[in-house]
C-alpha cells in the first residue's frame, strides 16, 4: 500500500471521532463530566492508530473537547502523521454552544488546517482553510464537525427524541441525522457494556456510520464504525477515567 494512501486512511479514522483499565465512577446525573479515554484504531482488525480523546469543563460552563490521533502498529514504520481536533465553547442550558474548531495534520510533506470561528450572535461562521477565508450563515443550534458528539451524547442523557443536528462542515452547512437501530452487549478492553446502536447519515444520504453509546458510561462513544468504498474502520474504546 502507499504512503500516501496509509496517510489519507489514518486521517480517515481520525475523522471517526467521535485516550487499558475499566472505567471509574461513570456519570449517573444527567449531564457531561470531564473525561479522558482512549481508542484503538483498526482497520480489517489491524491495528494502525491511536486516539485520546479528553474533556475538559470550567465551572463557568466553558468546555474544550481535543482529539490527538497518532500511528500504532506497522503504519509507524513509515508513517509519522499527528492529527489533532478541538473544539471549544459553553454549555448554555442543555445546549453545547461552540465558539472555535481547529483541525491540523501534520506530516513530513506538509500539513493540512482548518479553522472555524463562530458568532452566535451574528448568525455566522468564519472558515479557514490554508490562506482561504469566508463566511457563511448558520441557524441557531449550529455545531461543529466534533462538537456534534458532545451535543449528541447530552441529548441523549436527556433522554430527546430529537437527534438532527445543524453542522458546520467542510465549508457548508449539513444536517447529521442519528437513527436508532437497537442495542447491544459490547465486550471492549474499558469492560463489558450495554450500549445503544446509533447510524448516522449526512444530508439524508445512505448511513456509512454506526456509533454504539453506553448509558453507564454518560453515553460515550465504545465503538464506531464506518464504511468507506471497500473498507470498514472501527474505533474502540480501551480506558476511560472520570474527573471529579
Amino acid at each position: 500500500m502507499s504512503i500516501r494512501r496509509q496517510a489519507s486512511l489514518l486521517a480517515l479514522a481520525a475523522s471517526l471521532v467521535w485516550q487499558a483499565a475499566a472505567a471509574v465512577e461513570p456519570p449517573a446525573i444527567n449531564t457531561l463530566r470531564p473525561f479522558s479515554a482512549t481508542y484503538h484504531l483498526s482497520r480489517v482488525g489491524m491495528l494502525f492508530g491511536e486516539v485520546r480523546v479528553t474533556l475538559a469543563l470550567s465551572s463557568q460552563g466553558e468546555y474544550r473537547y481535543h482529539a490527538h490521533t497518532l500511528p500504532r502498529g506497522p503504519v509507524t514504520l513509515f508513517r509519522d502523521d499527528e492529527i489533532t481536533e478541538e473544539s471549544t465553547g459553553r454549555i448554555v442550558g442543555n445546549e453545547i454552544r461552540p465558539d472555535g474548531y481547529r483541525y491540523r495534520h501534520e506530516h513530513a510533506e506538509n500539513n493540512r488546517d482548518a479553522e472555524l470561528s463562530f458568532d452566535h450572535a451574528e448568525g455566522q461562521v468564519l472558515n479557514q482553510i490554508g490562506g482561504t477565508r469566508w463566511r457563511m450563515p448558520v441557524p441557531p443550534g449550529v455545531q461543529d464537525k466534533f462538537s456534534q458528539q458532545l451535543a449528541l451524547m447530552q441529548r441523549m442523557l436527556l433522554g430527546a427524541n430529537d437527534l438532527d443536528f445543524p453542522v458546520a462542515d467542510g465549508g457548508r452547512l449539513k444536517t447529521y441525522r442519528y437513527d436508532r437501530i437497537g442495542s447491544q452487549v459490547i465486550d471492549s478492553p474499558a469492560g463489558t457494556l450495554k450500549t445503544v446502536a446509533l447510524a448516522r447519515r449526512k444530508d439524508g444520504r445512505p448511513s456509512q456510520m454506526t456509533i454504539w453509546l453506553a448509558p453507564e458510561l454518560g453515553f460515550l462513544p465504545v465503538m464506531v464504525e464506518r464504511r468507506a468504498s471497500d473498507d470498514r474502520f472501527t474505533m474502540l474504546l480501551q480506558s476511560v477515567t472520570w474527573a471529579p
